[in-house]
C-alpha cells in the first residue's frame, strides 16, 4: 500500500478593497491646510504690509498687484486676509481649549463623583444651554470687554456644556467596566482609578468633537467680528473685513464678497473633514 501525502496549501489571505480616496475629503483637507498654513506663515504669501494705506490706491479692482483688490483708503486686501487668518485661527484654537478642557473637567467629575456633584454640574450646563450661544458671548463681551481673546473666551464657554454632557455619558460607562471595578478590589485609590483607567477610556469621543468646534467657532468669530467686537492688534479678523466691505457693496463688492466666500469655504471644509474624524464618510 502506497501512503499519499497530502500537503496543506496555504490559503491566500483575501485583503479588502482598498478605500477609494474621495475628492471632496481631498480637497477640504487642502483647504485646510492652506489655511493653517497661511495663518502661521502670512510671510510665505505676501510681503505687502497689512495697515499700508495708499490713498492714490484706494478701491482699486482685483489685479495681479493687488490679487483682492484694495479697500477704501488704499490698503492690500490680500495681505489683510492673510494676516487675519492668524487671528482666526488663533482664536478659534483658544476657544476649543476651553470648551475642551472645561467641559471635560465639568463632565468627568460629574460622571465619576456623581450625586449632588453630578446634580449641580449638569444644572449648571443646563442654565448655559438655556442662554443662546450668541447672546452668551455678548453678555460675556459687555462684562469683560471687547477683543479677540475675550470672544475666543466666550465662544468657548458657550461650548462647554455640549463638551460635559458628552464626557459625563463616557465617564459613567467606563467606571462600571469590569476593568475599574478590578482595579478597585486590588485596592487602588480612587483618584488613580481615575486618571489611570476612566480617563484614558473616555477622552476620545471628546477629542472627536474638535473639529466640528473649531468650525463653529470659526463661525461665531465672523459673526462678532462682523458687529465689531474681536478687534485685534495683530490683524484684521475676517468678520471685521465683512462688515467694512458691506459699506461698499455697490462700488467694490469684492470687499464683501472674497472675505464672506474665504469664511464659508474654511468652516464647510473643516466641518467636512469632522465627519471623517467620527465615522461618516461612507
Amino acid at each position: 500500500m502506497t501512503a499519499v501525502v497530502v500537503g496543506t496549501a496555504e490559503v491566500p489571505r483575501r485583503r479588502g478593497p482598498a478605500l477609494p480616496i474621495r475628492a471632496d475629503l481631498l480637497v477640504s483637507g487642502v483647504i485646510v491646510a492652506l489655511f493653517v498654513l497661511v495663518a502661521i506663515a502670512p510671510g510665505l504669501f505676501t510681503a505687502a504690509d497689512p495697515q499700508l494705506a495708499v490713498p492714490e490706491e484706494k478701491l482699486f479692482a482685483p489685479s495681479a498687484g493687488h490679487p483682492f483688490g484694495t479697500d477704501q483708503i488704499g490698503r492690500d486686501q490680500f495681505a489683510r486676509m492673510v494676516h487675519g487668518a492668524g487671528v482666526s485661527l488663533w482664536a478659534g484654537l483658544l476657544s476649543i481649549v476651553v470648551s475642551l478642557g472645561v467641559g471635560g473637567l465639568l463632565g468627568l467629575v460629574a460622571g465619576y463623583v456623581g450625586r449632588a456633584a453630578d446634580t449641580f454640574l449638569m444644572r449648571l450646563c443646563d442654565a448655559i444651554l438655556a442662554i443662546p450661544g450668541l447672546l452668551f458671548a455678548l453678555t460675556w463681551i459687555a462684562a469683560f470687554g471687547a477683543g479677540a481673546r475675550s470672544v475666543a473666551v466666550a465662544v468657548g464657554i458657550a461650548g462647554v456644556p455640549t463638551v460635559a454632557r458628552i464626557m459625563r455619558a463616557e465617564v459613567q460607562r467606563t467606571r462600571t467596566s469590569v476593568y475599574v471595578e478590578a482595579a478597585l478590589a486590588c485596592g487602588v485609590r480612587p483618584a488613580g482609578v481615575l486618571f489611570g483607567h476612566v480617563l484614558p477610556n473616555s477622552w476620545r469621543p471628546v477629542l472627536a468633537l474638535a473639529p466640528l468646534e473649531f468650525g463653529q467657532a470659526l463661525l461665531a468669530m465672523g459673526a462678532l467680528g462682523y458687529l465689531g467686537f474681536s478687534d485685534s492688534t495683530e490683524g484684521p479678523e475676517w468678520g471685521a473685513l465683512i462688515a467694512q466691505g458691506q459699506t461698499y457693496l455697490v462700488v467694490a463688492p469684492w470687499l464683501l464678497f472674497i472675505p464672506a466666500l474665504s469664511l464659508a469655504v474654511v468652516v464647510i471644509a473643516v466641518t467636512h473633514l469632522s465627519s471623517l474624524r467620527n465615522g461618516r464618510h461612507a
